[in-house]
């Protein structure tokens, strides 16, 4: 997939394409000078890190790259699901690779959602450059109740691991 800021895009919106992108061509996916941006989903575990590792074998510009890694017991206190250490070790493994590390979250986290009752899904924040955060989302006047947290089904459509906290 390839990720470029969109030209006709508001300053910080980036475009989603399964192609190049308009007007310029990708001579192979593995090109890497080719791509504006490479953004490596960064969870701080194994597979993603010999993904950033690969990708840097291979020629990746670290100017260009950015770790993303999505905080999903929030930023409001919820110690339900994420390694009290994990954003700090995210954060040094970027430095220390000098790539930039962005963190985004949905509000109240995972738990929040999981547990809410006659309320909308909380927005998600996210990170940008300057320190500065932006938020998406968040803004449906549609009330819902979930209340599903812990899950217990052997239906496959009704489990716990929601897209909600993958955002």
């Amino acid at each position: 997939m390839h990720i470029a800021h969109a030209p006709q895009a508001r300053p910080h919106q980036l475009a989603f394409d399964l192609g190049p992108a308009p007007g310029r061509e990708v001579a192979a996916p593995d090109d890497l000078a080719s791509y504006d941006h490479i953004l490596v989903a960064w969870s701080g575990g194994k597979d993603s890190a010999a993904c950033i590792l690969h990708l840097l074998e291979m020629g990746a510009d670290r100017n260009r790259m950015e770790l993303w890694h999505h905080l999903v017991d929030g930023q409001e206190g919820s110690t339900l699901m994420d390694w009290p250490c994990t954003k700090a070790y995210c954060a040094a493994v970027g430095q220390a690779l000098g790539i930039p590390v962005r963190f985004s979250w949905r509000v109240g986290g995972f738990e929040r959602e999981m547990l809410r009752q006659d309320t909308p899904t909380a927005p998600v924040v996210f990170e940008v450059a300057d320190n500065k955060t932006l938020t998406a989302g968040g803004k449906s006047q549609s009330l819902g109740t979930r209340l599903r947290f812990p899950q217990v089904s052997g239906d496959l459509s009704t489990r716990w691991c929601s897209s909600y906290s993958k955002s």
